[in-house]
């Protein structure tokens, strides 16, 4: 049974929007991270790993998982993506120290890294013709 079909207008700006959604929940817990640390009153040292953590995990996903949704798929990708990210806010949320923070932020930095470039790619893919842009190199 073959799968339903949306427009590809309707493709583009809901995974355009859900794009924006991961982005934004990638930024939301840096602000938190300060307000963690009066807290929990643990080293400035912590906090810059918490911070650090994100951008390795981001840049390994980035790296490793951009090929994958080549490979596999562009929508088990991102479901996972999606899922890890969901799972890396419900760990934010239960938090009971820096330690379950920074094991968060790294779930986090794989999972907007492994959205960003399957979305990326997607994004591209339904993108309506009238949208697109040449390219041209002389």
């Amino acid at each position: 049974m073959p799968r339903p079909t949306v427009p590809p207008v309707v493709a583009f700006v809901s995974s355009a929007i859900a794009f924006m959604a991961v982005m934004a929940a990638a930024g939301a817990p840096s602000a938190l991270l300060v307000v963690y640390q009066q807290h929990w009153h643990f080293p400035d040292s912590e906090l810059t790993i918490a911070f650090a953590i994100y951008a390795l995990a981001l840049l390994l996903a980035l790296l490793v998982i951009g090929s994958l949704s080549d490979r596999i798929g562009r929508r088990p990708v991102l479901i996972a993506a999606l899922a890890l990210q969901a799972v890396a806010m419900a760990v934010f949320l239960l938090a009971p120290n820096i330690g379950v923070i920074i094991a968060a932020r790294a779930l986090q930095g794989f999972a907007t890294g492994a959205a960003t470039s399957a979305f990326s790619a997607y994004i591209a893919e339904v993108a309506p013709a009238a949208q697109k842009r040449s390219q041209h190199w002389s």
